[in-house]
């Protein structure tokens, strides 16, 4: 995602989907903040503040069967004001 006007550069962030062997939680290194599960069907509904992009990307990201790029115009509050959603590859 390339997030424009609420920083002082552009950026890219990426979102991945694996597949694990169990639910034990490494433990993060210092700084990285904290390691947690969340069940798919619950990210959009969690307590847990999420970075907002997600709200327009989450289910395709569930869904694991494409690969999207997505631009975004955020507001002061980094809020995204304006979205654009592309597909790049059908799984």
């Amino acid at each position: 995602m390339k997030l424009e006007e609420g920083y002082e550069e552009d950026w890219v962030m990426c979102f991945f989907k694996i597949r694990v062997k169990n639910k034990k939680i490494p433990k993060p290194n210092p700084g990285e903040g904290e390691f947690l599960w969340i069940r798919y069907e619950d990210v959009l509904t969690s307590e847990y503040e999420l970075v907002d992009d997600l709200t327009y990307t989450w289910p395709m990201i569930a869904e694991g069967k494409t690969i999207v790029f997505q631009t975004a115009k955020l507001n002061d509050k980094q809020k995204i004001v304006k979205s654009s959603i592309r597909e790049l590859l059908n799984g």
